[in-house]
């Protein structure tokens, strides 16, 4: 059951590629100001240990940048399987004024 709404999750929405867009955004947010407190730990402290605050503050930088373009591609391809799918945008709640369909007689 846990892999059928999986299955439902992904395959009728762009949610969890637009979370991963956010989450991205928020994780490089975060890391610029954990880097810019760690710069400044280093800057008016001397406990730190050598080599850890630029080690650390990259790689976090960096892995906001590559979920945030993760993101980025997930956006693309889900307005690509949009498309794909050519589906209208609306639905046709009734219709006013149409042909019935023709339905032909049995013979006797």
């Amino acid at each position: 059951m846990v892999y059928l709404g999986l299955d439902g999750l992904t395959s009728f929405s762009v949610a969890p590629l637009r979370l991963s867009l956010l989450l991205g955004l928020m994780s490089i947010a975060l890391a610029l100001l954990y880097a810019i407190y760690v710069l400044w730990v280093k800057a008016f402290s001397h406990n730190t240990q050598p080599g850890w605050a630029p080690i650390i503050s990259i790689s976090l930088i960096f892995g906001g940048v590559q979920l945030f373009s993760l993101g980025i591609l997930g956006e693309y391809l889900g307005h690509v399987f949009a498309e794909i799918k050519q589906r209208p945008l609306f639905f046709v709640k009734e219709t006013a004024g149409s042909i019935p369909p023709i339905i032909p007689k049995e013979p006797r």
